[in-house]
């Protein structure tokens, strides 16, 4: 018997989930003590043929099974082995061949009662190594949110072999590619992971989870086993059990993280819920999860079959222990048909995170306060604002320019901030025309002349190229209009574009306006 220590699996192929058994797979000896027993068949009735009792070669496959689940179950100090035994050989009383006993493994798998053991067939104990297309399961997705954050989707991963290397690279890959737009906040979809193989689930999800111990495995007496991540590794112990083909690591470190989770979350994918609690600004949503927080490791019996038993259960990183159904730290009902409660309260928890969350005080802290700047009057049409030294301003004044003393321009380096005004009602156009190409994100909101604007981020191939407030749409304010826009001016391939101390002298510029008396 050859064991694999290598999964946390739930398998929908041949598995005695719980103490419900298959009767119609089960050898059934009923005897009914109203009938009198007849010791000589009547008189020209056909011989009954005797029963047969179980082979030698049946007895002994049955009992390399049994062995396994005595020496390894989860639960085995709290059964009765003799008596367990002897109900395991009652349902294989006839059985011939090694096949015939399989009713009675999945029977003796059932009633260890921790309702995550299961069996395979040789045939899907070779497919499951293999991953084969039978047990192909759907891919890893993400995108990025509207609001700037990032977003991914973990299916489950039943297969081994190169389809877990696969599940594990591909799933960096996505994040990578999520990434490029520098989003500040994650959100880890469990809610259709239904199990599997964990292992290839942590080293795809690692540059989000961050490096470090993030769980463990602790089993029947009390014996912990480590799971950790780092540079594309899941690993168990210090062991590297799967390594993803593209290693990553998130331009934030450390970024906040909401977890989805529901009741299809099972078993590996608990393993994943279990790996982010403890998680600095990480926060769980949704539902309880399917229960199977627990671990199951695969036994190769001699004919190639396996079992997949239950041997552990989860704790994480704290030490806090598992082994049932997982609540959500923020339970989050079903709403209408098409919405999704759930991931809308993930998103508003992210965006009120530090990382995420803009506020006009964080830029003012971020370049020290106004002190030292100088002021803009424009008298004509009675405003004012506040810019920084080093920043340079002028009025647009040439004859041929559609917003002549409509416009100022401020410069900064590799920025210029646009400021077009007019009063309301006056015959000029001032709003923006167009903007080039990429994606945009919104960030926080800016106060101006009383109520805020939000602040609309032009995000390229992973940098930040113009911010527009309000989307640089003509703002009303008393009888006056504005429109706002900073844009980056420069090579494309400077790494930071707009800087983030750049971006918050002109949130600051915006939001020191005043209207004269």
């Amino acid at each position: 018997m050859k064991r694999v220590w290598l999964f946390v699996v739930v398998l929908c192929l041949s598995i005695a989930c719980s103490k419900t058994v298959d009767n119609a797979l089960l050898p059934t000896t009923t005897i009914n003590p109203t009938i009198p027993i007849v010791t000589e068949p009547p008189v020209g009735a056909t011989p009954a043929i005797a029963s047969l009792s179980i082979s030698p070669e049946a007895r002994a496959y049955l009992d390399e099974a049994l062995d396994v689940m005595q020496e390894h179950s989860i639960n085995r100090h709290q059964i009765d082995w003799d008596s367990f035994r002897r109900e395991a050989h009652a349902q294989a009383h006839d059985a011939q061949t090694v096949s015939d006993t399989y009713s009675a493994i999945r029977f003796a798998l059932g009633e260890l009662g921790d309702n995550h053991s299961g069996f395979m067939f040789p045939e899907q104990a070779q497919e499951f190594q293999t991953g084969s297309p039978q047990t192909r399961d759907p891919e890893p997705r993400g995108e990025l949110l509207e609001r700037g954050l990032g977003y991914v989707v973990l299916p489950g991963c039943s297969g081994a072999g190169k389809a877990a290397f696969e599940y594990a690279t591909g799933l960096q890959r996505i994040i990578r590619e999520v990434d490029a737009a520098n989003p500040c906040g994650w959100v880890v979809d469990l809610r259709e992971n239904t199990g599997g193989n964990m292992w290839p689930m942590l080293a795809g999800i690692g540059p989000v989870l961050g490096d470090g111990r993030v769980g463990m495995f602790i089993d029947s007496d009390g014996q912990q086993s480590f799971w950790d991540y780092a540079d594309g590794q899941a690993r168990l112990d210090g062991q590297t059990i799967m390594q993803a083909g593209e290693i990553y690591r998130l331009q934030r470190k450390r970024p906040p993280v909401a977890v989805l989770t529901g009741p299809d979350t099972r078993s590996s994918g608990e393993a994943i819920v279990v790996a982010f609690r403890g998680r600095a600004d990480t926060r769980s949503f949704g539902k309880g999860t399917g229960g199977l927080s627990t671990a199951n490791q695969m036994y190769d019996l001699s004919d190639g079959a396996r079992i997949n038993l239950t041997v552990s259960v989860f704790a994480d990183r704290t030490g806090h222990i598992y082994g049932d159904r997982i609540m959500p730290e923020q339970v989050v009902q079903g709403g209408q048909s098409g919405d999704d409660p759930a991931l809308e309260m993930a998103v508003e928890w992210l965006l009120d995170q530090p990382g995420c969350a803009w506020s006009f005080e964080q830029a003012l802290a971020s370049v020290g306060g106004y002190e030292g700047w100088l002021d803009y009057t424009n008298a004509a049409y009675g405003f004012s604002f506040r810019y920084p030294l080093g920043w340079t301003l002028a009025l647009v004044t040439d004859p041929m320019h559609t917003m002549k003393d409509h416009l100022v321009v401020l410069k900064a380096p590799h920025a210029v901030l646009r400021i077009g005004f007019k009063r309301v009602g006056e015959d000029l156009p001032i709003t923006r025309t167009g903007v080039g190409e990429g994606d945009f994100v919104t960030r926080g909101m800016v106060p101006f002349l009383g109520e805020p604007v939000a602040r609309q981020v032009l995000v390229f191939q992973g940098k930040d190229m113009t911010v527009l407030y309000d989307f640089a749409c003509e703002v009303e304010r008393n009888d006056l209009v504005f429109t706002l826009g900073l844009d980056y001016v420069g090579d494309f391939a400077d790494e930071t574009i707009l800087r983030e101390d750049v971006q918050a002298m002109a949130d600051m510029i915006v939001a020191s306006f005043e209207l004269s008396e």
